[in-house]
């Protein structure tokens, strides 16, 4: 712990003083709900291959040093996951195969509207890992990815999505 808290400290340091690194940007981002470590395990997978990602448990933050386009994503991500945790939700990754990630977020918001299946507290998209990240119960998720594994195309489908498959979508929700 001690280790841990000295690190946070020696990133809050390079995060204050200018870096002699000019491609990548460092930042500390202030958590009001999750988990730092929670945090940092997702972060990990979205980082560029030069990238660095500490927890900052005792900071309750987490410190990112990557691509300044990185940066900016990550944040957007880690605001759109940081929400009152609430009944056992936690955070995953699902890849997305057939489409971009940015179209199966935008399909279930146009199925669902303002209302995500029971489970679901929010589905982010992350265009350049296209993958989407959802804030979920393990029952939410589980529907999340089954509704995602239906609506996948078929080999000879076109892949390409309409409005009669994301209403079927809303449809399929269970309650």
């Amino acid at each position: 712990m001690v280790i841990r808290f000295a690190t946070c400290l020696l990133i809050l340091a390079n995060v204050a003083s200018p870096s002699r690194d000019t491609d990548r940007q460092a930042i500390l981002i202030s958590l009001k709900h999750r988990d730092a470590d929670d945090v940092a395990w997702l972060l990990e997978r979205l980082k560029s291959a030069r990238g660095a990602i500490v927890a900052c448990p005792s900071l309750r933050a987490v410190s990112v040093k990557d691509l300044p386009s990185d940066v900016d994503r990550m944040i957007r991500i880690v605001r759109d996951v940081d929400e009152p945790p609430g009944s056992d939700l936690r955070i995953y990754r699902l890849p997305v195969r057939h489409r971009t990630a940015r179209e199966v977020v935008r399909a279930y918001r146009v199925a669902f509207g303002d209302v995500l299946p029971i489970g679901v507290g929010n589905i982010v998209a992350d265009d350049r890992g296209n993958q989407v990240i959802i804030v979920a119960t393990r029952r939410g998720f589980s529907s999340f990815a089954q509704l995602l594994a239906d609506d996948e195309p078929d080999d000879d489908e076109s892949g390409e999505l309409s409005a009669t498959s994301t209403t079927s979508l809303a449809g399929r929700v269970p309650g």
